[in-house]
């Protein structure tokens, strides 16, 4: 016994210098890392610290100024650094500290070492249950996160606070013991100065590998949280990769046809998808049309398209205009459950098709692991189908653009009145014309009509009824000519004819065709038969001929039908063309 005072004989000082450093250094870095982060809530560890600390200088200070009041600040400081790491110990294995208990338990700390003084007034009963109430705290502790542990529900490096506390309710309590026996006993040698250094060092020690175990857990936990964040970010990155690919199909496409195709299969190669589905709203109406699909079987797809549509999944994000999640167990009894399960499709996701509020369709998956619909690839999908609106609505509006430009090019190359093509698309017609006949080495052929007396018929009937013998005329005409050939209304009564590829006797018989037609031609205009007589200039010309040229020699030879009577077909043909076989198909 003798030899074991001789060992806890030892300078008090020494005790309290390894004491400050570790809790300055170690203090320190918890401090730099509380105000750098929270991690989680450290401001125990602090507190615990700064406690610790606090109490070594008391115990300096003590050793000189040996007054109640200092002792009693002594014990409340040495219990309130071990509640404090307690309450760390929770924070960093649960990350929740029960207000209610962190008061109450500072409450206790903080009345108890009071009522102790006042109860007792020797030192060594003070001391005594200072170390007991502490053996007592570490002791619940180590049982406490023991059989958290077990239920696992506190995180890795909790047996080391386990073993720490343990540790430290062994050495406390046998020093209350001891310190019993010495008061007891004073024939032992044990002295209280010797026992309360074995609680200091105990301190030391307990505060010690309280802190380092404190950092091998915080360190594990920022490890957990980068390897979490790497994670993350890796599936950021290929979310990433899977909206830029999907991205550049569809940026400035407008072939939906083609499209959707190559998004269904991004799906399923990217985002493992066992079923899709694309619907899109058939325009001018509100049901949904299946423009493409992935994983379903001929049932499947004719519940989607038959009597059970509006059931789907499909539907009701069309209608709602939202994301909408559904198990198989959820949809109602049918065909279209009866074939889905039989896919042992278990989890499906409707996305709405749609900008700027208006729903267009709707993008549909199904997977077979219901874990794999997860929040991130909810949120890919609906940012997949928001792009997809965009381009069905761009591909829209480009249908209708060129449906309209298509309007526009027949309204701007038609005659109103005649239904007939005005001088600009004839214009055109006669240099496509003339391209092929240089190709071939083929003629030009055109005739230039006009209406007999028009200015007559206007005179005396008025113009209502010049413009209705202008459609009749332009309508018989139409009649007489052969399918490749192009007829245009050139200005007022006149008309343009371009014949297609001909023999130059084919010429004479389709102009006197023409002309003999709406010479047999009657019309009646409110009660009043009216008929009219044509007279055709026809110019048969070699390709080489320039095109206005061509027109002149048809207006010229109408110009001396005029000049001849009226009612006739006039033809000037080239130098290439004998004037004998026109003249004898003439008439034949």
């Amino acid at each position: 016994m003798i030899l074991i005072d001789m060992w806890w004989q030892l300078d008090v000082h020494t005790l309290l210098s390894m004491g400050y450093v570790s809790i300055l250094i170690l203090g320190l870095t918890v401090f730099i890392v509380t105000l750098r982060r929270g991690f989680v809530d450290l401001w125990t560890w602090s507190l615990a610290n700064l406690t610790v600390l606090a109490f070594f200088v008391l115990i300096t200070v003590y050793k000189y100024s040996p007054s109640p009041f200092f002792a009693a600040t002594y014990y409340i400081l040495s219990l309130l650094g071990l509640f404090c790491f307690i309450a760390t110990s929770e924070a960093l294995l649960t990350e929740v500290i029960s207000k209610r208990k962190f008061l109450a338990g500072m409450g206790v700390t903080i009345t108890f070492p009071v009522g102790l003084s006042f109860i007792f007034e020797e030192r060594w009963l003070q001391t005594a249950f200072i170390m007991l109430a502490a053996a007592i705290i570490c002791g619940y502790e180590s049982i406490m996160i023991a059989r958290l542990r077990r239920r696992s529900l506190m995180k890795n490096g909790a047996w080391n606070l386990v073993v720490i506390f343990a540790i430290g309710a062994f050495i406390f309590a046998a020093t209350a013991v001891l310190m019993t026996f010495g008061a007891l006993k004073p024939s032992l040698g044990l002295s209280l100065e010797a026992l309360e250094n074995i609680g200091i060092f105990n301190t030391i020690i307990l505060s010690i590998s309280l802190n380092l175990s404190f950092v091998l857990i915080l360190t594990m936990g920022l490890e957990s949280a980068i390897t979490a964040k790497v994670y993350e970010l890796g599936k950021s990155r290929d979310d990433l990769q899977i909206l830029y690919e999907a991205f550049t199909q569809t940026a400035g496409s407008v072939d939906l046809e083609g499209l959707i195709p190559r998004i269904l299969d991004l799906l399923s190669h990217r985002l493992s998808v066992d079923m899709s589905a694309l619907y899109l709203r058939e325009r001018g109406g509100d049901t949904l049309t299946l423009l493409a699909q992935r994983g379903l079987d001929a049932d499947a797809i004719g519940a989607l398209i038959g009597t059970e549509q509006n059931i789907s999944l499909a539907w009701q994000s069309y209608i709602e205009n939202r994301a909408s999640i559904r198990m198989i167990r959820d949809y109602p009894e049918g065909l279209l459950k009866e074939a889905l399960t039989k896919l042992e499709l278990n989890i499906f996701g409707g996305f709405p098709i749609a900008t700027q509020g208006e729903a267009l369709g709707s993008l549909t998956i199904g997977y077979k692991d219901a874990s794999m619909l997860d929040a991130s690839r909810i949120s890919l999908l609906e940012t997949m189908s928001f792009q997809l609106g965009i381009v069905v609505k761009a591909a829209n509006l480009h249908e209708e653009l060129t449906s309209a430009n298509k309007r526009l090019d027949i309204l701007a190359s038609t005659d109103a009145l005649t239904g007939l093509a005005n001088r600009r698309a004839a214009i055109r017609v006669f240099e496509r014309e003339a391209a092929r006949a240089r190709r071939d080495s083929g003629l030009i052929v055109v005739i230039m009509c006009d209406i007999d007396h028009f200015k007559l018929v206007n005179d005396e009937n008025g113009h209502d009824c010049g413009d209705f013998i202008l459609a009749n005329t332009a309508a018989t005409i139409m009649q007489s000519v052969r399918t490749t050939d192009v007829v245009a209304r050139w200005g007022g009564e006149e008309f343009l004819i371009i014949l297609g590829k001909c023999e130059p006797s084919d010429v004479v018989v389709l102009a006197e065709r023409i002309r003999k037609q709406v010479e047999a031609s009657a019309w009646d205009f409110f009660g009043k038969r009216l008929s009219v007589t044509i007279t055709l200039g026809c110019s048969i010309c070699s390709a080489a001929t320039d095109g206005d040229k061509a027109i002149s020699i048809a207006d010229e030879a109408l110009y001396e039908g005029k000049q001849n009577g009226r009612n006739r077909v006039v033809i000037r043909p080239c130098a290439c063309i004998p004037p004998s076989s026109l003249a004898v198909q003439a008439d034949e």
